[in-house]
């Protein structure tokens, strides 16, 4: 090797090197980049909101899945009661959970009144929900065959309008789709006690038991309290005649106010301004507003904000 030749393969060397360099930094930086990004993006997607079970939606449920009940709401509900669970979260009531909250309502209830099931038929919607009825596995029918059972006559409780319209002519009738629930004994008044006629009619068991009369207790297997409720499928054409009616009640409910200044009457309408009213503030219509709120199917009122997809389908009806 000579002496000028010593330089061209020193600078070759540092060449080489140097991009060997230069290519180890932009593989690292992007590397450096690339894991970067990835933790800015883990970090900046937030979970979606988790769906919130409202108060009282338990008893909504019971109620929208009653026979011939969901039918009437426009649900596909199956001869054994079973409800499209698909349909169910469309409902207006229910359109904020998921399947996820479903199975946390479902869980909440302490009687576990509902029973979920899947479907593997490809043509139809795979999970179905029903409610329990008071024959499923979990209460037993225990029979009543002697009057000494009970220490006091059981107890129908209804209202002066049926009384006075069938009850004291025909008889109790049997619903439907259920049997006569009878009560062991009175229950007290509440505390919102309302101006109200309630009444109660007290059955001679014996009597009806001697005329063969059915009645029997729900129980569960290991509970093993007296029943606070019986009941009874009536005679042969589902009623229970008025001769085993041993007495008839009628209490009386009325407020009275003893001290202080009774509760103003609330305005039917108000004059304001904006929607609704003319320049001159008189009130286009003369109904009165009602609260920004509504009712579940058990009547109770929900303070929720209602669904978009609800108010757009409102709108849509008024046009």
């Amino acid at each position: 090797m000579t002496l000028s030749a010593a330089p061209t393969i020193r600078s070759s060397f540092y060449k080489a090197y140097s991009s060997f360099v230069a290519r180890s930094c932009c593989s690292r930086r992007a590397l450096l980049d690339v894991s970067k990004r990835y933790q800015s993006t883990i970090s900046e997607l937030n979970p979606p909101p988790k769906p919130q079970v409202l108060p009282g939606q338990r008893d909504s449920l019971l109620v929208l899945l009653r026979p011939y009940f969901a039918k009437k709401h426009s649900l596909d509900q199956r001869e054994d009661t079973f409800v499209s669970i698909t349909e169910l979260l469309n409902h207006p009531e229910f359109r904020h959970l998921d399947m996820g909250a479903l199975q946390e309502l479902a869980d909440r209830d302490k009687k576990h009144n509902f029973i979920f099931q899947y479907d593997v038929d490809p043509g139809k919607d795979h999970w179905w929900v029903r409610a329990k009825r008071w024959n499923e596995p979990h209460l037993v029918p225990k029979p009543i065959t002697s009057r000494h059972q009970f220490p006091v006559n059981v107890i129908f409780t209804t209202t002066l309008r049926e009384w006075n319209s069938h009850i004291s002519r025909i008889g109790i009738p049997k619903p439907r789709d259920e049997d006569i629930m009878l009560e062991c004994k009175i229950t007290g008044p509440t505390l919102d006690v309302q101006d109200r006629t309630t009444v109660y009619i007290s059955l001679d068991l014996k009597k009806a038991i001697s005329s063969g009369l059915k009645f029997h207790a729900r129980k569960a297997v290991p509970d093993a309290s007296p029943p606070s409720h019986i009941y009874t499928s009536g005679d042969e054409y589902g009623f229970i005649p008025p001769e085993y009616f041993a007495k008839v009640e009628i209490m009386e409910a009325k407020q009275t106010l003893l001290w202080g200044n009774p509760k103003p009457l609330e305005a039917p309408f108000a004059l304001k301004s904006g929607d609704g009213f003319i320049k001159e503030g008189e009130k286009l219509s003369y109904m009165r507003e009602v609260d920004h709120t509504y009712q579940n199917l058990a009547g109770a009122p929900v303070k929720a904000q209602v669904h978009g997809k609800t108010m757009d389908e409102a709108r849509l009806a008024v046009i």
